[in-house]
């Protein structure tokens, strides 16, 4: 197999952070596993953003990123080991052919969409009965073909449909035991004992947050530091969200195939350029009167972990807040064009600070609203991750998050405005999944 162009980018990063020759070899015969895997895409599906080694190779390169912003991450050398395992495995299961006799099983979904089937069938039965095979009149005869073809294609785009959301929504425990039911067969190279942490790792990248942060763990003395390895996982699969996962122009052809889910998050990518991860540090002060009504300063260091999500658009019109929207606790406050970065000076701004209260906007500008459906896993990754640095941190020093959503009006592609339309019926729920 021809080596592509990612191998050499994280090879560096296996050797400084790894050394041992023997697990770096593993490593790249991994890549080259998914790679080969990967090379056709999906045997089923269609409508995924990239989940192959690329996405992998940008994990890696995330998390080391982050593990370099948030010190606080101390990783061993069989912890990075498992890490760039897990990067590589944990969507694996995407690329294979889903069991299509899962769609047999009695499970809410399937039977509701097996009654409609049913309903239609013999509402075509009667049809067929009544008016077509009695009269014999030809026009009739072609009609009801025509609209039983009709019929045909809506069954199909809905079975389609399912297992497209059902291998999505199942995919961290369905990688994680592939993982495990391959490894006397394409991870033999690797030890049971590593397959497990990477299985779990890559099934962990789907839990509940507070599955993961809540759970007590003595990591920094773990012979494997699994909940960090599990974080770090998380935090950069959900950074990689810049308009690479897609191509615009197959976007472009297939939109009209794809699913309401699948266009928005091809859409959402499309208009990302990156997330960058810049942290700022200043020395601050408590002012407190002690019992003999004595001042004192209390002081403390701040560590602000600023996101920086760049859009390559700007929509500002409003749209009216639901209820059950998952950003309430995001509250959206004045972009400080003081600190920005020199790259992104020419850019406007939201900014969004997670608070004890909820966001008291009625209306919400539309890049405000969209970003919080898009990334409605990484923001709260992000309130709990702050909460859970400074609970484990000592204590003069504290963290707070910052997500600065920039945009501007440029673009080297040419959008299409009917694309921004999918996206507005999507966030007012005017579609039907």
């Amino acid at each position: 197999m021809i080596v592509d162009n990612g191998l050499p980018e994280v090879v560096k990063i296996f050797i400084l952070q790894i050394s041992d020759p023997e697990k770096v070899d593993h490593l790249i015969l991994t890549h080259r596993i998914v790679k080969g895997l990967w090379q056709n895409g999906s045997k089923f599906l269609n409508s995924y953003t990239l989940h192959n080694e690329e996405h992998a190779v940008k994990l890696i390169i995330l998390s080391m990123e982050i593990i370099r912003r948030i010190d606080y991450f101390q990783l061993k050398q069989l912890d990075y080991y498992i890490l760039f395992l897990a990067c590589y495995l944990h969507d694996i299961s995407m690329v294979i052919h889903p069991d299509l006799q899962r769609f047999c099983h009695t499970e809410e979904q399937n039977i509701e969409l097996m009654d409609w089937y049913l309903t239609e069938m013999k509402n075509k039965v009667n049809e067929w009965e009544k008016n077509v095979s009695m009269t014999g009149d030809p026009e009739l005869f072609v009609n009801f073909w025509k609209s039983f073809g009709v019929e045909m294609i809506a069954i199909f785009n809905e079975v389609f449909d399912y297992f497209e959301s059902d291998v999505r929504d199942k995919h961290p425990k369905e990688s994680a035991l592939f993982i495990k039911n391959k490894r006397h067969d394409l991870f033999q190279y690797l030890k049971e004992t590593i397959v497990e942490a990477v299985a779990k790792a890559g099934e962990d990248h789907g839990k509940d947050i507070h599955n993961i942060y809540d759970i007590r763990s003595s990591a920094k003395d773990d012979v494997v530091s699994s909940k960090y390895i599990s974080i770090l996982l998380r935090l950069a699969d959900l950074m990689d969200v810049s308009n690479d996962r897609i191509n615009y122009h197959l976007l472009n052809e297939n939109v009209n195939h794809l699913s309401t889910t699948s266009k928005f998050h091809w859409i959402s990518h499309l208009i990302t350029d990156e997330i960058a991860l810049i942290p700022n540090y200043e020395v601050g002060y408590d002012s407190i009167t002690d019992k003999k009504n004595n001042n004192k300063r209390i002081y403390f260091i701040r560590e602000t972990l600023r996101f920086y999500l760049i859009l390559n658009m700007k929509s500002l019109e409003p749209i009216e807040k639901r209820d059950d929207e998952g950003c309430q606790y995001w509250c959206k406050t004045d972009y400080n064009t003081d600190i920005t970065p020199i790259r992104y000076k020419d850019f406007e701004g939201i900014s969004l600070r997670f608070m004890e209260s909820p966001c008291k906007e009625i209306a919400c500008p539309m890049v405000c609203r969209w970003m919080n459906k898009k990334h409605n896993w990484f923001f709260p990754e992000l309130a709990k991750l702050q909460s859970y640095l400074n609970t484990v941190n000592y204590e003069p020093f504290r963290t707070e998050i910052e997500v600065n959503i920039l945009f501007k009006n440029f673009s080297d592609i040419n959008l299409k405005p009917s694309l921004f339309d999918d996206v507005r019926r999507f966030l007012k729920n005017e579609h039907n999944e």
